[in-house]
């Protein structure tokens, strides 16, 4: 009988400390945490130079991987009958020559697609070469090409141009282009905001131009399309006396963010950028002022001239850009254009890119502008309010924030790897080089997972939009769920909707052009198209091909309840969605699989979670009834 009562209290002892500190199992239908996000790392990239002030003396391509093993990259330009295949190593980087006429001619269709495809996934920078006029950018991979996208150029010299290429990717591609200045196309001239229809077969190009500045040009197509645009040679500011080059591959719509972070560059008397609309009713939050762009495609410039960063936060998706000054601002380098990646698509891991070393005579002195953002920055709350969350949480007059930590340095012209292990923090960097009357500038990489998803609302037929959950990060020990940069937002979008009690002025100028609705007013409604089904649109909702809920992972991504309440993606347990509300602890974090995630809303019940408490208690009852009825029972047989 001891014997029995020793081995019931060894039980009860190992039962007692191990099941209370065994984290319950997430059911089996939880959304996972899934990697591999769509971003400037690919393995088929397919996109047409626009022109440059003249023909190019040559085109470049920086191609780079960061994979182990080996990638065999093919280089093919089916219109130029040019082939040529390369090999690379991890932390590897070459370049491969184009002869120049490769580049866009005039307007119209082009032969010049550039076709890259490698085994592994590779980073493409591509650069249009000529002396004292060059401009380079980081091409985007096919899988992460969108259908939607907003035009950003500058103003043009006399008799030079605002261009931009389309390049189909599938067959029989419907492509619709609404320009914000009178542009020429097919020997006809459009005014701004008339249709300019066009079909394009995959790998087949175009390229659209104007004497004007296209920036704020609104383009959809049916299927995934690839956009490079810029300027054969302009000045910035616009009263300098030298023009350069501009070209930038844009990313769609779809991947625009609302955060921003502009670091100054290195050795230059400050700098340009603007911040352009995607969508009607954007305010744009920066340095305590509000500003208004009150259409799709209008935009403000800003002229920094002291070497000091920006932080940009809007309630809608913006695309912002970042411009190099002309040589006559500090007698060195010229204008570039280069994307801002928003903070949402800061990215991971390692990316290997090259600077461009020369032009013509003039070698490039290189820089690199890094910007790193953390998971905890979005952690921290005033009074029980988080205030780094949202835009929402800024009064007016309040201090600039920063979302990054930021450091400008001069790098060499070699292959450079940058690479972070973490994985709560995110980064990107722009490269950017001058010289005497030139200069170049591009991000190396970042990412294009879908912010921006929309739905048919079944009752009145209209497309709603608002942005993506995100996807759900690893857990680290310690660390309390939040929204990283890059991992989405979590203030949807609504149809009119302002920014609160926050007020504003400050009108949008510059894209508001007279007789250019066809963003729409208030009240009234944009015709049809192929695009909705024929079914007229409120000006408010613009004209989207149907996403899917969470088109970066499809339904492992898919919140429970999440499209039951389209304007209210993220659950109102989540602090993090209504600041204020109260603190929901995450889970403990499961070595033996995936990282465990905190709760979605309908995922965990009552009953799941009055279960998982009450098991351990349920396992020893059970056992200790067993050891009494045996002891019972031995009792029983001995009398």
């Amino acid at each position: 009988m001891w014997n029995l009562l020793v081995l019931a209290a060894v039980l009860l002892q190992l039962i007692g400390f191990a099941t209370p500190q065994q984290a319950p199992y997430l059911p089996s239908n939880s959304p996972t945490f899934t990697v591999g996000s769509p971003d400037t790392r690919g393995t088929k990239f397919m996109f047409a130079m626009p022109s440059n002030f003249n023909v190019a003396s040559k085109v470049t391509l920086m191609i780079g991987s960061s994979n182990p093993g080996i990638a065999r990259v093919m280089v093919n330009i089916p219109g130029f009958k040019f082939r040529r295949e390369i090999t690379l190593t991890q932390r590897q980087m070459k370049t491969i020559s184009i002869p120049g006429n490769v580049a866009a001619n005039g307007g119209g269709p082009q032969n010049g697609t550039i076709v890259v495809t490698s085994n592994l996934e590779i980073t493409v920078h591509a650069a249009n070469i000529m002396p004292k006029t060059n401009d380079a950018f980081v091409a985007i991979p096919t899988d992460a090409l969108g259908k939607e996208y907003v035009i950003a150029s500058y103003d043009i010299v006399t008799g030079q141009w605002s261009v931009f290429t389309i390049t189909g990717t599938q067959q029989g591609t419907r492509i619709q282009v609404v320009p914000s200045q009178r542009t020429l196309h097919a020997r006809q001239w459009y005014n701004p905001g008339q249709i300019i229809n066009i079909q394009l077969n995959e790998a087949q190009s175009i390229q659209i131009r104007a004497p004007m500045d296209l920036t704020g040009t609104y383009i959809t197509a049916d299927k995934p399309v690839a956009v490079v645009s810029g300027a054969t040679c302009t000045r910035v500011p616009k009263d300098m006396q030298r023009c350069d080059h501009l070209v930038e591959m844009l990313p769609p719509i779809s991947a625009l963010g609302t955060r921003f972070s502009i670091v100054p560059l290195l050795n230059r008397t400050g700098y340009v950028f603007r911040m352009i609309a995607a969508r009607p009713n954007t305010r744009v939050h920066m340095a305590g002022v509000i500003y208004t762009l009150g259409q799709r495609g209008s935009f403000r410039e800003f002229n920094q001239d002291a070497q000091l960063p920006v932080t940009i936060t809007s309630n809608r998706p913006l695309l912002v850009m970042q411009y190099g000054k002309g040589m006559d601002i500090d007698f060195w380098g010229d204008p570039f254009m280069s994307i801002v990646p928003p903070v949402e698509q800061y990215m991971e891991g390692m990316t290997t890119f090259g600077p461009l070393a020369q032009s013509g005579q003039d070698r490039f002195f290189s820089f690199l502008s890094v910007s790193v953002t953390s998971a905890d920055l979005y952690t921290i709350s005033l009074d029980n309010v988080l205030i780094m969350n949202t835009e929402l949480n800024l009064p007016l007059g309040s201090e600039t924030i920063r979302y990054t930590a930021d450091r400008n340095m001069r790098i060499q012209n070699i292959p450079h790897t940058l690479h972070n292990p973490s994985l709560m923090s995110r980064f990107t960097a722009i490269c950017h080089g001058v010289s005497q009357g030139s200069g170049y500038g591009y991000p190396i990489g970042y990412n294009l997972r879908t912010l921006l998803c929309s739905r048919t609302d079944p009752m009145t037929g209209l497309i709603e939009e608002f942005q993506c959950p995100p996807p759900i990060p690893p857990i680290v020990p310690g660390l309390v769920p939040s929204n990283v940069p890059g991992m989405g937002g979590n203030q949807p979008i609504r149809p009119g909707l302002g920014m609160g009690g926050m007020g504003g002025y400050g009108g949008g100028y510059g894209g508001m052009y007279p007789g250019f609705t066809t963003g729409g007013q208030p009240g009234g409604y944009l015709p049809g198209n192929f695009f909705t089904g024929g079914k007229a649109l409120n000006p408010n909702i613009p004209i989207l091909p149907g996403l899917p809920i969470d088109p970066n992972a499809g339904a492992a991504q898919t919140q429970p309840g999440f499209n039951n309440n389209p304007l209210n993606p993220v659950s109102p347990n989540n602090p993090f969605a209504n600041p204020g509300q109260p603190f929901v602890p995450m889970l403990p974090f499961n070595p033996m699989g995936p990282g465990m995630i905190p709760p979605p809303e309908n995922c965990y019940t009552l009953g799941l979670l009055i279960l998982a408490a009450v098991a351990p208690v349920t396992v020893v009852f059970i056992v200790m009834l067993v050891i009494l009825l045996a002891i019972v029972y031995r009792f029983k047989r001995k009398n």
